[in-house]
C-alpha cells in the first residue's frame, strides 16, 4: 500500500524531496554545525536561543533554495536520461556533505580564526592546492556512492548525527549560560556597602589630555571630584578594548603566560586572576555591570547583537572559512559588535551609571562595584538629563563642541554619584577609581594633542599615540575634602589593581617592568588581527613619559619596515611600494605626502654599493599663486641629504644617494621626506580636504650609471 501511495506521488515531487534531502545537511553543516563547533572550541559564552533559530532557518532556507534551483534541471534531465542521472546527483551532493565534514573536523583552515591564532589570509598557491584536493576527494567519493550507495548513505547518516548531537549540545550550553545573566531592571539591587565600597569604572575612550580640556574649561567639574586627582597623561598598553580591558583587571600587561597571548584565552586568565578575584578572596560582595561578556549583571539590548543580520553573516563568513579559507561577505564581528551596537550600549552605560545614583545601603558591609561604561565611547552624541532620567540624541555633525560636551556630562554625571556618596555618609571610606582602557581616535588640535602631546604623530604604526592615552581618576579612603587635582605625572592604567590590593590589604603587586609604561604598537601590515591577537604587537618601553611617544612612533629604528627591492633602471609605481608610512592612503597614480613626513623604504642592493645612487621622482607640488612653492628635506638613513624645492610645472625631482650610505645599510634605504610647506588643499580653494598634504609622489626610478 506503502509503495501503490509512493508511485502516486508525482515525480517532480519525490525529484524535489531526495534534493532536500542531502541539501538539508550539507547546507546546514555550514550554517549551524560548523558555527558550534567555533565555540565549542573557541570557549563557550552565552548565545540567545534565537540566535541558533536564526542559523538553522538560514540552513534550511538555503537548502529549500538550493534544491528549488536545481529541481528543473534535475527534472529535465530525468525526463531525457532517467532515474539514474538523478542518483548521480544525490551522490554528488552526499560526496559534498561527507567531504566537508571530514574537512572541517579533522582538518578545518580556520578553526583558531575567532582568536586570532591562525592567519586568515591564503596564498594563490594554498588556495590552488587546497581546491584541487577537494576536486579529487569529492569526485572519489561521488564514484564511490555511486558503486556504493548504501554505504555512503550510511556513512553520511552517521556524519549527520554526530553534526546534530554536537550542534545541540553546544545550543543547549550556551543558551543555558545565556539564561544565567541577570539583566538589569528597576528592581535590580545595586546598593552599596555599609562600611567600604571599592567603585571601579572603566571609561571606555575617555583620553587624558581631553579630559584636562574640559576641566580647564570648566573648572566647576573640580568641585563635584573632592579628594580626586586626575593623571591626564596616563598610558595604556593599548589602543583597543580587546587586550587593555583584560590588563586593567589582572594588572599585567598580558594576563595569559601564553607565548603568543590571544585575546579570549587572555580574557578567561584576566577573569580567574584580578582585582575582582582579589576582593572576593577577602570577603567583598561582587556587583558587575558590564560590556564582552565579563559581567554578572548587564543591560539588555532591544535588539541584542546576537540577532543582527550583520553578526550572522559574520558567523556564517566563519564558518565557510575554515572549508575554504576565503571569507564570502567579509564581515567582521568584533568591529560590527562595537561599531554597529555602539550606540546602544552608551546608552546603557549611561543607565547603568544614573540607576547607581538612586541607591542606597544595602545589608553587606564591604562591596566591590565595577562597570566598563561606554559612555565617553565615539561617536560623541549629545546627552540632556531630566527629572533624574538620562536621553541623548544623535549630533547632526561629529565635532570638538560635541566632543567635549559629552566629556564633559560623564564627569558630571561622575560627580553626581560622589555627591550620593556623601549623602549616604559613605564617601570618605570609598575608594573610587576610574580608568580608561585606551584613548580616542577622534582628533582635535588643542584637545586630543597638546603643546607637551602630539597625539595625531604616527609614522610606522598602526594606531596614533593619542589612543593610548587614559584618563585615570583616583580618590582614595580619607582623601582631603578638596577640588580634585590635576596631574600629568606618567602613570599606566595597570596601577588600578595595585591600589585596590593595598586598600584591601593584601601584599603589594609590584608594577610590570619596574613601573616603567610599556606599550604594544601594532603592525600595520599584520596578517593576524590586533583584536584577537598578540602576534602583531610589538611592546616598547615608555621611559620618559606620555610626551615622548611621538617621537617612539615615528623612530625607525623601532619600526617594522618592508623595504620594497627596486633594480638599477626599474621605475617603481609607488602602488607597489610596500612601507611608505606618512603618505595618504594610495590612489590610482599614486600618494599624496600628508601631515609634515613621509617615508619611503627602498631595497637598492642590486645598485653597486661602490658607486653613489640617483632616484627620480615622478612628483606633482600642491601649489597655487597664493602658495607658489614646496619645500621638502630630504634624508635616508636619517642622514640629511638635501632640500627639494618644487614650484608651479615641475614633475619629475632628483636625488643622490652616497655610496656611503648604501655601503653601511646593506642597501636598505628609508627615505624620509619633511614638508616644510604642508598646506589645506580646503585653504587654497582647490578642493575640499582639511589635512595638510605637500607633493604628490606618482613613481620612482633606480637610473642606471
Amino acid at each position: 500500500m506503502l509503495h501503490k501511495s509512493y508511485e502516486r506521488v508525482p515525480e517532480w515531487v519525490r525529484l524535489f524531496a531526495r534534493l532536500l534531502g542531502v541539501a538539508i545537511p550539507l547546507c546546514c553543516l555550514f550554517t549551524v554545525f560548523n558555527p558550534a563547533l567555533i565555540f565549542f572550541q573557541q570557549d563557550l559564552y552565552p548565545l540567545a536561543a534565537s540566535f541558533w533559530m536564526n542559523l538553522l532557518g538560514i540552513g534550511l532556507a538555503t537548502a529549500l533554495g538550493l534544491s528549488v534551483t536545481l529541481l528543473p534541471l534535475q527534472f529535465g534531465l530525468y525526463r531525457w536520461k532517467g532515474r539514474a542521472v538523478t542518483h548521480v546527483a544525490q551522490a554528488f551532493l552526499s560526496a559534498c556533505f561527507v567531504v566537508f565534514f571530514f574537512a572541517t573536523v579533522f582538518y578545518p583552515q580556520a578553526s583558531p580564526l575567532q582568536d586570532g591564532s591562525t592567519a586568515t589570509e591564503p596564498t594563490v598557491l594554498d588556495m590552488l592546492s587546497l581546491y584541487i584536493g577537494y576536486g579529487i576527494a569529492i569526485f572519489a567519493t561521488t564514484v564511490f556512492a555511486l558503486k556504493q550507495a548504501a554505504l555512503l548513505r550510511r556513512l553520511a547518516f552517521m556524519a549527520g548525527l554526530f553534526c546534530f548531537g554536537l550542534s545541540t549540545y553546544v545550543a543547549a550550553i550556551t543558551v543555558y549560560q545565556e539564561s544565567q545573566i541577570t539583566y538589569l531592571s528597576e528592581e535590580t539591587d545595586l546598593s552599596f556597602g555599609s562600611k567600604k565600597n571599592i567603585i571601579v569604572i572603566v571609561a571606555d575612550m575617555l583620553q587624558g589630555t581631553s579630559v584636562e580640556k574640559v576641566l580647564e574649561l570648566y573648572p566647576e567639574l573640580k568641585e563635584q571630584l573632592p579628594g580626586f586627582t586626575a593623571y591626564t597623561r596616563a598610558i595604556s598598553p593599548f589602543p583597543f578594548t580587546s587586550f587593555a580591558l583584560p590588563a586593567i583587571l589582572s594588572g599585567k600587561v598580558y594576563a595569559s603566560d601564553e607565548e603568543v597571548p590571544t585575546f579570549r584565552k587572555n580574557l578567561n586568565a584576566a577573569h580567574a586572576d584580578s582585582f575582582i578575584t582579589d576582593a572576593q578572596k577577602v570577603g567583598y560582595d561582587l556587583l558587575e555591570l558590564g560590556f564582552m561578556h565579563l559581567s554578572h549583571i548587564r543591560v539588555r539590548s532591544e535588539n541584542p547583537w546576537e540577532l543582527s543580520f550583520e553578526y550572522l553573516a559574520h558567523v556564517i563568513d566563519l564558518s565557510m572559512l575554515r572549508n575554504f579559507r576565503k571569507k564570502f561577505f567579509r564581515f567582521d564581528a568584533f568591529s560590527i559588535r562595537i561599531s554597529s551596537e555602539v550606540l546602544k550600549w552608551k546608552e546603557q552605560g549611561a543607565y547603568g551609571f544614573n540607576k547607581l545614583l538612586k541607591q542606597s545601603i544595602g545589608h553587606v558591609e564591604n562591596k566591590l562595584i565595577f562597570q566598563h561604561n561606554l559612555l565617553p565611547h565615539a561617536p560623541s552624541v549629545i546627552w540632556e538629563k531630566a527629572n533624574g532620567r538620562v536621553t541623548w540624541q544623535p549630533a547632526q555633525q561629529e565635532g570638538q563642541e560635541t566632543y567635549i560636551q559629552e566629556i564633559r556630562f560623564f564627569v558630571q554625571q561622575l560627580g553626581d554619584l560622589c555627591s550620593h556618596l556623601q549623602q549616604l555618609g559613605i564617601y570618605n571610606d570609598s575608594l573610587i577609581i576610574i580608568v580608561a582602557d585606551h584613548g580616542t581616535y577622534l582628533k582635535y588640535a588643542g584637545i586630543t594633542s597638546t603643546d607637551d602631546f602630539d597625539g595625531e604623530k604616527n609614522v610606522f604604526w598602526r594606531q596614533p599615540g593619542q589612543q593610548y592615552n587614559s584618563a585615570i581618576f583616583v580618590k582614595r579612603p580619607g582623601a582631603e575634602n578638596t577640588p580634585a587635582n590635576l596631574s600629568r605625572s606618567t602613570q599606566t592604567t595597570l596601577v588600578a589593581r595595585k591600589i585596590i590590593r593595598k586598600e584591601l590589604g593584601l601584599p603589594e603587586m609590584p608594577l610590570e617592568n619596574a613601573g616603567i609604561p610599556v606599550v604594544a604598537l601594532i603592525d600595520p601590515n599584520a596578517k593576524l588581527s590586533p583584536f584577537f591577537s598578540a602576534a602583531s604587537h610589538h611592546l616598547t618601553e615608555v621611559v620618559d613619559g606620555l610626551s615622548s611617544l611621538p617621537a617612539l612612533m615615528c623612530d625607525p629604528k623601532r619600526a617594522i619596515i618592508d623595504y620594497t627591492r627596486i633594480a638599477p633602471a626599474q621605475t617603481l609605481p609607488l602602488q607597489n611600494i610596500q612601507t611608505f608610512s606618512g603618505l595618504t592612503a594610495k590612489e590610482p597614480g599614486g600618494a599624496w605626502i600628508h601631515g609634515d613626513r613621509g617615508d619611503m623604504a627602498l631595497d637598492l642592493s642590486q645598485h653597486p654599493k661602490s658607486t653613489d645612487a640617483i632616484l627620480a621622482f615622478s612628483i606633482e607640488p600642491l601649489v597655487n599663486p597664493q602658495h607658489p612653492m614646496q619645500r621638502l628635506q630630504v634624508e635616508a638613513n636619517g642622514t640629511s641629504l638635501v632640500e627639494m624645492r618644487v614650484s608651479t610645472g615641475m614633475t619629475k625631482a632628483q636625488i643622490t644617494l652616497p655610496s656611503s650610505i648604501l655601503e653601511s645599510a646593506q642597501g636598505k634605504i628609508l627615505l624620509t621626506f619633511k614638508a616644510l610647506d604642508a598646506v589645506s588643499p580646503k585653504i587654497l580653494g582647490m578642493w575640499d580636504f582639511d589635512g595638510k598634504v605637500s607633493v604628490f609622489f606618482r613613481d620612482v626610478t633606480l637610473l642606471s650609471n
